[in-house]
């Protein structure tokens, strides 16, 4: 074996300790990342198979140390604003070098912890120790007695001892996927849909309440960062305050295991209904071809699509429990339950024993569902089958153009160029296309009359049919088997909401589509599929 084959084989195989050996020593992403490299580097330089090593860990550790002192030397006039060649020279000795490294290493770490602090007990701590100003001062200063300062004092003291014997752990953020359930004026929820510390917040305030310190360690993010994003958290009554100083989490977030379990019972629940809902689907087609809307005439594979998720749709909000529990106030105007889950490849990392069938049961059953946009005369409601389709946005001013279009073919009215930029934007969509210079509708269209005439269809005729052949209530098994699973620390009422929200139709159709019964589609067709607008 090849001197660079043995060395890539010992980097592979403690690349992960260097790493962490590297973060101990930094506290920082990008010194630990230069650190590791320089680390490896080396390594890379020796000949192992040279050289006779009876203890391979502590040679590397070695290596290590020497590479640490190295860096320290490199980079400790940036890190305080010194200027330390003078003082480098006045180092005589090994041990004179392990002490100054130790020195700076606590320096360090202590500045770290600082960091961390409440913003009260920092500009103590700061103003005390590194301004060298007085209690009497700081008192003044801060407009507090002296006794509550030294207080401060003492408490920052020994939460700093405490965590300089500690050692950190590097915390993962997860992004979340948030939705709300409910009125709310400020769609960004404070934030909390899209900003990760805020997210990051929620989820380590879950379990127990902390502490703007506790937070801040947690993170490993400084508390005044913290202190600037609990503020609305607090005020929109995402996060509430228990006692004197601790913070609470106050709405349920699904984590793996959870997301994992509720995806079982559908997996093993859901596959009888769904081939039942189909099959009413498909008998029942020619009945709602016969409606005569724009785009009846389409292909009837592609129709099965459409239709089969409209049914189940209407199916589950038929069904759906029906809870009389109250959403939460959020801020002033909001009124609102949080939805939030852990994004899909974290979930996917906790599914290594999971059967290959499952894992792709969780890749594409999700997705968006139900959603819609329109006008005060129009409504275009879409499904997102994650297999078909990443998420589409939908937009207000396209309803007005797929009624010009519609207005366009029922009329036969010959397009202007105006129209004929509406018609390429939709074709473009794949909503429309031009079949011998005449627009062609490439999603269904109903009037108001003909649109009334599908829901009779699915609420009179299907829905029942459905109901008549299933053994037991999904809806009901659902919440008996959901309410088990949710944490203590849960209130009574959002229990009650979440095993109430049983509604996954994109589950449905990749478990057809899986199945062999729901045709695979083309690129042209994942355009525009689970599509369909109809006038109000």
């Amino acid at each position: 074996m090849r001197k660079t084959e043995i060395n890539e084989k010992l980097i592979e195989e403690y690349a992960k300790k260097i790493y962490g050996f590297a973060y101990s020593k930094t506290h920082d992403y990008h010194d630990s990342m230069d650190l590791s490299q320089n680390i490896l580097m080396n390594l890379c330089k020796i000949n192992f198979l040279e050289k006779k090593i009876e203890n391979k860990d502590s040679y590397i550790y070695k290596i290590c140390q020497y590479t640490w002192s190295n860096f320290v030397r490199e980079n400790i006039r940036i890190w305080q604003g010194v200027n330390y060649d003078e003082a480098m020279k006045d180092i005589c000795s090994d041990k004179s070098v392990e002490e100054e490294l130790e020195k700076n290493e606590l320096y360090q770490k202590l500045r770290q912890e600082i960091m961390y602090l409440s913003k009260t007990k920092r500009d103590v701590t700061v103003m005390f120790y590194y301004e060298n100003k007085s209690g009497k001062e700081i008192s003044e200063i801060l407009g507090v007695p002296a006794s509550t300062i030294r207080w401060y004092l003492s408490e920052s003291k020994k939460i700093l001892k405490e965590r300089i014997k500690m050692i950190n752990s590097i915390y993962q953020p997860i992004k979340l996927s948030i939705y709300f359930n409910g009125w709310a004026p400020d769609y960004n929820l404070a934030g909390l849909r899209n900003n990760l510390l805020s997210q990051n917040i929620c989820i380590v305030c879950q379990k127990k309440p902390l502490t703007i310190e506790e937070i801040a360690i947690t993170l490993g993010m400084s508390a005044a960062f913290v202190e600037n994003k609990l503020e609305p958290l607090v005020n929109m009554n995402y996060i509430e305050k228990v006692g004197t100083n601790k913070f609470k989490t106050n709405f349920f977030i699904s984590d793996a295991d959870f997301y994992i379990a509720q995806k079982k019972f559908e997996f093993e629940n859901i596959p009888p209904l769904a081939k039942i809902i189909f099959e009413e689907v498909k008998n029942n087609l020619f009945k709602i071809k016969n409606i005569g809307f724009i785009g009846c005439n389409l292909d009837e594979e592609f129709l099965l699509w459409d239709f089969y998720t409209e049914a189940t749709h209407a199916y589950l909000n038929d069904t759906m429990i029906k809870s009389e529990v109250k959403a939460p106030i959020r801020g002033e105007n909001g009124a609102h339950w949080i939805i939030a889950y852990w994004p899909e490849e974290e979930i996917l990392q906790h599914c290594e024993k999971q059967c290959p069938d499952f894992i792709d049961y969780i890749k594409y059953s999700s997705g968006n569902a139900g959603k819609h946009t329109g006008n005060e005369k129009l409504c275009i409601r879409q499904f997102d089958p994650p297999y078909a389709t990443q998420r589409r946005e939908l937009f207000n001013d396209k309803a007005q153009k797929i009624q010009r279009v519609y207005t366009i073919i029922k009329e036969n009215i010959k397009p202007n160029n105006y129209d004929k930029e509406i018609i390429a934007e939709l074709s473009a969509l794949g909503y429309a296309a031009v079949n011998d210079g005449k627009p062609q509708m490439l999603i269904p269209y109903f009037t108001k009359e003909e649109h009334e005439k599908l829901k009779s269809i699915l609420v009179n005729t299907i829905i029942p049919s459905v109901k008549k052949r299933i053994v037991s209530e999904i809806n009901k098994d659902y919440a008996i088997y959901i309410k088990k699973l949710i944490p203590s620390c849960v209130s009574v009422e959002e229990k009650e909401f979440i095993s109430t929200q049983f509604y996954q139709p994109n589950a449905f159709s990749w478990l057809m589509l899986k199945g062999g019964f729901l045709n695979e589609l083309s690129d042209n067709e994942k355009k525009r599929v689970c599509t369909i607008a109809y006038e109000k």
